[in-house]
């Protein structure tokens, strides 16, 4: 019909939101809302639960929880849930997940508790479905930090599995292994009807290679192959990208007549068209838990739905 009002994307609607920053901004801004969103959980009910990715990406953010926000927070009243490991390896493995995660964040940061997938030996510590019954029993996911997989795949929910709803074991596809290095061809992950629980989740993403998994994530249908698309669920969620992972569908429709190279550091969605104004910028008029510690510089590019 003409003169109809198109409706906006899923990241333009409230609570959700999307930005384009410099990786150093992503990093900064995303520390920020992880201390703001777990010190939330904890003053509602005395605990917070943290899943943080234990890829590449989000490695700048941890050291800046470690550098600048280790007195933030009470982190012994805070519990790491493991999303993913390689099956088979003991939670100590240098090349294993866990040990990442113990190196990046538990023990540096003192968090109380560390709910994990395998022994010291890579034995399960408990059946997959009571790892996820744990995670429940807990209250859920407060804060989850997602890395997405060049493939598109959530943790070690890859695309086409079509058992993705729940904790298993997992064949990993080859481009996964070949991105991540390694030759474990089998991991055990959370699923995605747990992840899409998560209260919040923020969904970092920078480089050339992730640009099609960012597509994943804000425009492709949800299914058996678009995992990724199982966090537009989630309580709230906060996309932030650099420049290089923006989709170009997502670039065009910001600044149609930019160049590419002008775009950072740019907010998600532009301006409404329909007489109801500009979006608040975070900072303004903010959901609740983004009150506290937003990085100055980033707290300038980004904006959330209506």
């Amino acid at each position: 019909m003409a003169g109809a009002a198109t409706s906006p994307p899923w990241f333009a609607r409230a609570p959700h939101g999307l930005a384009v920053l410099p990786a150093n901004e992503i990093a900064e801004l995303a520390a920020a809302r992880m201390v703001a969103t777990l010190g939330e959980a904890l003053a509602r009910r005395g605990r917070a639960v943290l899943a943080p990715s234990a890829g590449r990406t989000p490695k700048a953010t941890y050291a800046l929880l470690r550098a600048a926000h280790r007195r933030g927070l009470d982190w012994s009243r805070v519990v790491c849930v493991q999303m993913d490991e390689y099956e088979g390896i003991g939670d100590r493995d240098p090349r294993g997940f866990a040990a990442d995660l113990r190196r990046e964040l538990v023990e540096p940061l003192g968090i109380g508790r560390f709910l994990r997938f395998h022994d010291g030996e890579g034995a399960l510590r408990r059946p997959l479905d009571a790892y996820e019954r744990s995670v429940r029993a807990l209250g859920g996911i407060d804060c989850a930090v997602q890395g997405i997989g060049r493939n598109g795949h959530v943790a070690f929910n890859e695309p086409g599995d079509a058992r993705g709803g729940a904790t298993r074991r997992v064949r990993l596809a080859h481009s996964t292994c070949k991105a991540n290095g390694v030759l474990f061809t089998r991991g055990v992950t959370l699923g995605l009807d747990v992840l899409a629980e998560a209260k919040e989740t923020l969904v970092l993403m920078t480089g050339a290679a992730k640009r099609d998994a960012a597509a994943s994530v804000l425009f492709r249908a949800g299914g058996k192959d678009n995992p990724a698309a199982a966090l537009r669920r989630c309580g709230r969620v906060l996309v932030l990208l650099d420049p290089e992972a923006a989709p170009e569908r997502l670039l065009r429709s910001a600044a149609p007549d930019e160049p590419e190279a002008a775009l950072a550091p740019t907010a998600f969605p532009p301006p409404l068209g329909n007489g109801m104004g500009v979006r608040p910028r975070l900072g303004e008029a903010l959901p609740p838990s983004t009150s506290a510690g937003i990085a100055a510089g980033a707290s300038n590019f980004v904006e959330w739905g209506p």
